[in-house]
């Protein structure tokens, strides 16, 4: 990778889970610090794959992937990944670091498959890394009954259907299912900006204990902690 910094650690983050799920926008949210207004929201969903050589073409991209963690400095590198492109997926899942799975909390269906298909997807090509499992679009779990945002659903187009009450991921779900792999559970929002540092930051201690079980000799390791509850 280009234009590391000295006693850097290289963290490699790689984001999976259904189409539609929020994949990409919290990737940007991190990688680009790019905040998302209702309009955007609201557009229709176009798959989309967020590249990984930004980091070697714009140079605030790379700076915005340092970060310093329990005293260690790290380079954290995201890479995203299309729901459907299987043959994708098996090559950015070389070498990685720490997995996102991914899911949306407006759609169910796309819980049911983190457990169905992508866990076990995961473990077969990453048997040892440590695996996160994020809620996306945590802010339309309260939007639902709000007036405006039900009105501008209305005003935006007919075909736009306002989540329901009864298409909601609950929390307690998201932490069941997290519970029964033995993985960390959070939930982020690219609108709020809820939970968008912390899950990346969370990822980072996966990862890093990780290494330190397999490099028990790097002293810089030895502060990390494990990663903090939300």
């Amino acid at each position: 990778m280009d234009n590391e910094q000295p006693h850097q650690e290289l963290v490699k983050c790689v984001v999976v889970g259904d189409t539609a799920v929020g994949k990409t926008r919290l990737i940007c949210a991190r990688a680009c610090n790019k905040h998302v207004s209702l309009s955007q929201l609201m557009t229709t969903h176009v798959p989309t794959v967020w590249a990984i050589d930004q980091y070697r073409i714009y140079k605030d991209v790379l700076e915005r992937s340092w970060e310093v963690v329990d005293g260690v400095n790290v380079s954290l590198r995201l890479w995203d990944t299309f729901g459907d492109h299987e043959k994708d997926r098996r090559f950015a899942y070389g070498r990685s670091d720490v997995v996102l799975l991914c899911f949306s909390i407006t759609n169910p269906i796309s819980l049911r498959n983190c457990g169905a298909m992508w866990y076990p997807e995961i473990r077969r090509f990453c048997p040892n890394t440590p695996i996160l499992l994020v809620g996306c679009k945590n802010d339309l779990r309260y939007m639902y009954r709000d007036e405006t945002y039900l009105n501008y659903c209305k005003d935006r187009s007919p075909f736009i259907r306002a989540p329901r009450k009864s298409d909601l991921v609950m929390p307690d779900q998201g932490r069941a299912l997290a519970h029964e792999f033995g993985i960390y559970y959070y939930e982020t929002s690219v609108f709020t900006y809820y939970g968008v540092n912390e899950v990346f930051e969370n990822a980072i201690r996966a990862a890093l204990i990780a290494r330190r079980q397999q490099r028990f000799w790097m002293t810089n390791l030895k502060r990390v902690q494990r990663p903090l509850l939300q």
